[in-house]
């Protein structure tokens, strides 16, 4: 967590004159994310004998929680000198959550639930999200919420809130490394002292117990407030199975898009399986049976276990009418057929997508065979 220095200016006393006029303070830091900044004190000067010294250094103003400080106020004292002002306020600083660590027992998974304050004083614009995770941790999801703090690990549901429109899902982490770098102008707008909930799925293949360990650095957005605020969505498709014959795969399964999420601005891609997975694509498509879609993810090599971030410079604006067109393929299952499911020995077939500006869905999931059917959630028919 940055630290916050409140800066002190030296008081001097005039010898002889008249009483120098008052410092002016100097003005509050501004910006859409702070509170304003502190005026530097005034200064004063004794009284005495002609030419007595200028006002004292006001104070330094206390910083705002985001945006550039106010300048520096001046003040002139009988005699001629000139007193400085208060100093500037200091730009925001970014703010670490450190989830508690806890105990994995040898060759299991266990996914535990913690509500923290990220420790904002005042609203927050975040600029920036990195991420680091443990090497017993598979995968990280932090959401904000307005729940009660819960600050010991309690077991959950891996996506057990992903329809939830309290809980609003601000990042998506495989390992460390898969960091959240927003474009100008578009972010995460935080309320003061803003609740996080971070589910931690940890794995333990060892025989012998690990600790789970997980933490996120939020950082303010540059550049004045934001124009637009960022959305992560959830892309799945539901039906699929991995046997123990042949590879297998899915197919380009169509998301209709344009009703949860109109003509947005597509700038983060991630496609999301379990162990299995062999690759992920993504296309924007005009329909289901647009027979010229356009590539926006088809990473050469494929990690699961690191699946490959593209950053789209520009962003893609999303066709209206129109969607995206999502496929997964997998290795073949070593024993028994495998489908969906949230545990590490189940499969799946999925993407984040970081978009603006944000709409109510955090997650969209087809289900059905051919065109099937797509849902929206929260905010469509058909929602949980």
């Amino acid at each position: 967590m940055g630290v916050r220095t409140l800066a002190l200016g030296l008081f001097f006393v005039g010898c002889g004159g008249t009483a120098g006029v008052s410092g002016q303070g100097g003005a509050g830091g501004g910006g859409r994310e702070g509170s304003t900044g502190v005026a530097g004190a005034a200064g004063n000067a004794a009284a005495g004998a002609p030419g007595g010294a200028g006002g004292s250094r006001g104070s330094a103003g206390l910083a705002g929680a985001a945006g550039p400080g106010g300048a520096a106020g001046t003040g002139i004292a009988a005699g001629g000198a000139t007193g400085n002002g208060g100093s500037a306020g200091a730009a925001a600083s970014s703010l670490l959550v450190t989830a508690p660590t806890f105990s994995v027992a040898a060759e299991s998974e266990s996914t535990q639930c913690v509500v923290l304050d990220l420790g904002n004083a005042g609203a927050m614009s975040v600029g920036e999200i990195d991420v680091t995770i443990g090497a017993a941790v598979y995968e990280l999801r932090i959401t904000a919420v307005s729940s009660e703090l819960q600050t010991t690990p309690a077991p959950c549901t891996p996506f057990g809130d992903v329809f939830d429109a309290g809980a609003r899902p601000l990042v998506f982490a495989r390992t460390s490394g898969d960091d959240f770098v927003f474009p100008a102008g578009v972010g995460y707008s935080l309320v003061a002292h803003q609740r996080l909930r971070l589910e931690i799925h940890a794995f333990n293949a060892t025989d012998v117990p690990v600790t789970a360990t997980a933490q996120a650095t939020f950082k303010p957005a540059a550049g004045g407030p934001l124009q637009h605020e960022a959305g992560l969505l959830l892309l799945e498709s539901e039906n699929f199975l991995v046997t123990s014959g042949d590879p297998a795969a899915t197919g380009d399964v169509f998301f209709p898009l344009s009703n949860a999420l109109g003509a947005a601005s597509v700038f983060r891609l991630m496609g999301y399986t379990h162990d299995l997975g062999t690759g992920v694509t993504m296309k924007t498509a005009a329909s289901a049976s647009d027979v010229a879609p356009a590539s926006i993810y088809a990473p050469t090599a494929f990690s699961p276990a690191d699946p490959p971030v593209i950053t789209t410079t520009p962003p893609v604006v999303l066709p209206v009418p129109g969607g995206v067109d999502l496929a997964c393929s997998w290795k073949p299952a070593s024993g028994a057929s495998v489908s969906r499911g949230p545990s590490v020995f189940d499969e799946r077939c999925a993407a984040f997508v970081s978009y603006y500006p944000a709409a109510a869905a955090h997650a969209c999931t087809h289900v059905g065979a051919g065109v099937g059917v797509t849902v929206c959630c929260p905010g469509e028919a058909g929602c949980p």
